[in-house]
């Protein structure tokens, strides 16, 4: 807060939405206003700082989808790929019968299908947020 002028108090509330961006809001309320419409305004101001915030970290939510469900798509055919290219190092070793994977093999399906298993809940997680920023962002522009 700042100091307060004749007949009123100045209120000032910064917010920072993003690296390198913040707002400062400014306001001046009527020294005898109630503590109810001074925590209203407040939370107005809040809220408006709530609003730009999600807006700059939808961005980079985004961003970020793109980002995983790249590397989902790329985990998916290495995952495709695992058995095909064992199973041609078997026939090239001359192996007989049918292809068995060894514990090597069997420990990098394993750890193929966790990252893929890991990239997908985060990917959830991350829509989930974006929604939320959404409807953040939507429910100011109402009010």
């Amino acid at each position: 807060m700042s100091e307060p002028t004749e007949g009123g108090i100045n209120i000032q509330l910064t917010a920072d939405v993003s690296k390198g961006r913040s707002l400062v809001f400014l306001t001046h309320i009527d020294r005898g206003a109630s503590a109810d419409w001074i925590n209203t305004m407040l939370d107005k101001l809040n809220g408006c700082a709530d609003r730009a915030q999600a807006r700059y970290e939808l961005e980079a939510l985004e961003f970020q989808l793109a980002n995983e469900k790249r590397t989902l798509a790329e985990m998916e055919v290495a995952r495709r790929n695992i058995d095909t290219r064992h199973q041609a190092d078997w026939i090239a070793r001359g192996r007989k019968g049918p292809y068995k994977p060894d514990a090597k093999e069997t420990q990098e399906k394993l750890n193929s299908d966790s990252t893929i298993e890991r990239l997908k809940q985060m990917i959830g997680v991350i829509e989930q947020r974006i929604a939320d920023h959404k409807a953040k962002i939507g429910e100011s522009k109402a009010a």
